[in-house]
């Protein structure tokens, strides 16, 4: 892997961990009594809807099929 497609790589999850930070924080505001598990799911529903949606936007990295 060159390094530019790791830094692409490297972008993408910087901004999915940010993405999940900032939902949780709105879910904890939201719904302050949901449980460990509710909110583990949220981030899991998060993780694996990011790659569809980046592809589905156009700017998935190259690696990841976008």
């Amino acid at each position: 892997m060159e390094r530019d497609e790791t830094l692409e790589l490297l972008a993408h999850y910087a901004v999915l961990i940010l993405i999940v930070l900032v939902a949780l924080a709105v879910v904890d505001v939201v719904a302050p009594d949901l449980g460990t598990w509710a909110r583990l799911a949220v981030a899991v529903l998060l993780g694996i809807l990011y790659a569809p949606v980046t592809r589905l936007l156009g700017v998935a990295p190259a690696r990841w099929g976008g």
